[in-house]
């Protein structure tokens, strides 16, 4: 036992040598066309370990929701993994809860440009009454990239995604994100994020759903 108890904690320390620790702290200032202006804040903490399996969990705190987000990501080479997420929400001012299981495939090149495309089931009840909605195909996508090197201090990007921290959205309901960030040394960076959503892309009476201004900091060991 007391053998088996020394592989163990040498195997933990081992892997834990060789991962990254990061954290996402962000502030948000938005506007959402259900409950009007909001303010939230997240925590992601993510480890990455020995460059292939990314694990990741974190809260966000809105003025009248929570979320919760776990997953990981797994990379087979430099360019191609694949990724699993739990996401759920939950308002009781806002009555209704919801849970979004998913998976992905993923491509990169460079950490400059990254494609997902995947599946996500949704589940959605009220708190009150009965009813629920369950949609068990919701087809997932994001595509991203940085203008410049990865390696520069500063660098500004574009995103548009089905996906965000703590969100899933439907296919026809994408959120467009305009990124700059700033890279102050190899632990520490700053970025500023600005959201646009509609309710649909292919509908023209589409409308402005949600607006969204965030500011944040990621911590790297």
């Amino acid at each position: 036992m007391k053998r088996l108890l020394g592989i163990l904690t040498a195997l933990f320390f081992g892997v834990a040598a060789s991962a990254q620790i990061r954290m996402d702290e962000s502030i948000a200032i938005g506007y959402n066309r259900s409950f009007g202006m909001y303010e939230d804040d997240d925590t992601m903490l993510s480890w990455l370990i020995r460059d292939r399996l990314d694990l990741r969990g974190g809260l966000r705190l809105q003025s009248n929701l929570t979320a919760t987000e776990i997953g990981s990501k797994y990379y087979f080479n430099s360019s191609f993994g694949v990724e699993g997420f739990y996401i759920g929400q939950r308002s009781k001012e806002l009555d209704f809860r919801e849970f979004n299981i998913g998976v992905l495939g993923l491509w990169r090149w460079k950490d400059q440009v990254e494609v997902k495309a995947g599946t996500f089931f949704k589940w959605l009840k009220p708190f009150k009454g009965e009813g629920s909605i369950s949609e068990p195909l919701n087809f997932a996508y994001s595509v991203s990239f940085w203008a410049l090197n990865t390696q520069n201090r500063f660098n500004a990007g574009a995103s548009i995604s089905t996906l965000d921290m703590f969100t899933a959205e439907r296919f026809y309901c994408p959120m467009l994100t305009v990124k700059l960030r700033y890279r102050i040394n190899d632990n520490y960076l700053i970025y500023l994020n600005f959201r646009e959503h509609n309710s649909g892309i292919f509908d023209l009476t589409s409308v402005r759903y949600d607006r969204q201004f965030r500011i944040g900091t990621v911590i790297t060991w």
